[in-house]
């Protein structure tokens, strides 16, 4: 090895600020000054020139499988995205898609099975699937849940002084009525109405709709008294997220757009907003001339359907119009309903693709974030993607969701708990296991638990190690579901970018030193490239923007072939 120090002098030094050379950019290495030829096997390659050099990730992984988090969206339509998953990793887990919240219609709660189908269908025979994630409180379609347990709205028989005429939506001709922008249609339903078998309009916002006059119904003209005040009154739902407003064409010349109480709340503003369960939109206003006629704009969002309930739309005299009444339900009866939906969704979608998946994350994120015992909503119900089982359900929910899966899934089949933080608090990894233990003292079966391990460069190693000790404690199937590292800035330097290599490999050295091989199901990366991430402003991910390898690759690599050391980390 004489020549090394020869070469070193000649300026062969790999500098902390070289880590990022290309491969190609390498010296031509051909004789010395001294005349004698060079050994290029004793010449060391740069730590990019290493990077480079290896081979793909599932390559290095024979004891466990290795697997990432992916876009559905990004996996059908961007090739170089589909290639680097396909070559690189044993399974994949959809981030998104597979959740409650997009596979469930808001309309029937039944489930759209397209997009995931066709996803499947384009993934190699050989790709294996983690599903993700049955049931959590994010992600959930929360607006069908809760319209299941919403009370029972019954109508006041339509006042006899209704001086809004109906006769052109009943018989479906709209006479009178003018669809003065369709959107993407506007039409008579005969079986949507708030009562079964009764009549209820359909609109329709189109694929570009923005502007609520995009979906505008103009009433017909009605005759009033000028300086009475007049309550109207009508029932709507929609089968997401939604927003109207109403305009005044004839009558209220003053203010043709304005705010308005319109579920009489006691504050006026500009919309009403809708969502799946039927509101009662009702305000009085009083007119400005002897003839009345307004339009009904919903055009705010694109792709949104509405149904307003044609036997409940009225203008009355205000003095005399009667009120809704609503029933609500009992607690108990919201725990049937709940924990009906919970399994016709676990039942559907476990059945569906049982050929294909062969492990399930059942219940996601249990524990509270303090780690003092079971999540609850508090309060949160009135987001769209959220729902909590278990405020409905009670702190038992997981029982009924592993029983559900069980029942659903094929024989073999992992079904895991899942929680995040494990590492951070231990505290809470203990709740979390005591919840196992509760959930099987009660007849369910869990075979795993998955740590999802959202960490950083400066992760405290030690808690990691007890984290995995804790959970090997349990005899369970151990998962790194979601691994990810921050590197805490968007724009890391070289000095970042090694200490995030390092953490890799040291998350995956420790798994598989402490973690007994019967007990180690795999380890998930979450996310492809930094530009895909979940996380804002960092780049936690092991390929860069530009599908680059980065430092983080090797790390990873050399913790899953086993490597007792990797990176070095500069003083």
């Amino acid at each position: 090895m004489r020549h090394i120090k020869l070469l070193i002098q000649i300026a062969f030094v790999v500098q902390l600020s070289g880590l990022t050379a290309c491969y190609d950019e390498k010296m031509d290495w051909v004789k010395n000054p001294y005349g004698e030829e060079i050994d290029i096997t004793e010449i060391p390659p740069t730590l990019q020139e290493q990077i480079t050099a290896l081979g793909a990730l599932k390559s290095y992984s024979t004891a466990f499988e290795i697997g990432v988090g992916v876009d559905l969206t990004l996996y059908l339509e961007k090739e170089d995205y589909r290639n680097t998953i396909n070559e690189n990793f044993h399974n994949i887990t959809v981030g998104y898609h597979m959740k409650h919240g997009p596979m469930i219609n808001t309309n029937d709660g039944t489930l759209r099975f397209t997009a995931v189908d066709n996803f499947i269908n384009r993934l190699p025979a050989e790709m294996g699937i983690y599903g993700h994630t049955l049931v959590w409180h994010q992600n959930q379609n929360g607006a069908y849940l809760r319209s299941l347990i919403a009370p029972t709205v019954i109508p006041p028989n339509p006042s006899d002084n209704n001086i809004l005429s109906l006769a052109g939506l009943k018989d479906k001709s709209f006479s009178g009525w003018t669809r003065q922008n369709p959107g993407a249609g506007i039409s008579i339903d005969d079986n949507a109405g708030i009562k079964s078998g009764e009549q209820a309009i359909k609109l329709i916002s189109s694929s570009s709709s923005s502007d609520p006059w995009q979906l505008q119904l103009r009433t017909p003209i009605v005759p009033v008294v000028s300086g009475k005040k007049y309550t109207i009154s009508f029932y709507i739902r929609s089968n997401q997220a939604g927003e109207g407003r109403i305009s005044f064409v004839k009558g209220h010349d003053s203010n043709k757009y304005p705010y308005i109480d319109w579920y009489r709340t006691g504050s006026a503003v500009r919309s009403f907003t809708t969502n799946s369960g039927w509101q009662n939109v009702s305000f009085d206003i009083t007119m400005e001339d002897s003839q009345f006629q307004f339009d009904i704009d919903l055009g705010y969002f694109p792709d949104v359907t509405y149904f307003i309930d044609v036997n409940n739309f009225t203008i009355s005299d205000s003095d005399i119009v009667n009120e809704p009444t609503f029933i609500e339900k009992t607690d108990a009866e919201k725990k049937q309903i709940v924990t009906n939906a919970m399994s016709y969704w676990i039942t559907e979608m476990v059945g569906r693709y049982k050929n294909r998946v062969n492990a399930w994350d059942v219940v996601n994120e249990p524990i509270n974030d303090s780690g003092s015992g079971i999540r609850h909503g508090n309060n949160k119900g009135d987001q769209e993607d959220i729902f909590h089982w278990q405020d409905f359900m009670g702190d038992d929910y997981a029982v009924e969701a592993f029983k559900i899966t069980r029942a659903a899934a094929k024989s073999g089949d992992k079904l895991f708990i899942n929680d995040f933080n494990l590492e951070y608090n231990l505290n809470k990894c203990r709740k979390l296991i005591e919840y196992v233990n509760h959930i099987e003292t009660l007849g369910a079966q869990v075979d795993g638990i998955g740590t999802q391990m959202h960490i950083n460069i400066n992760q405290n190693m030690e808690d990691v190690a007890e984290m995995f000790r804790l959970l090997v404690a349990t005899g369970k199937l151990i998962k790194i579901t979601e691994l990810d590292v921050k590197v805490n800035t968007a724009s890391p330097d070289a000095l970042a970018l090694t200490r995030q290599g390092a953490v890799y490999f040291q998350v995956v050295k420790l798994f598989k030193e402490i973690v007994p091989p019967a007990q180690q199901y795999g380890v998930t990366i979450w996310g492809v490239t930094d530009a895909d991430s979940w996380i804002e402003d960092d780049a936690p991910c092991i390929w860069d923007t530009k599908y680059k390898r980065k430092i983080a690759y090797k790390g990873l690599a050399d913790g899953l072939a086993g490597l007792q050391e990797s990176i070095e980390i500069p003083d």
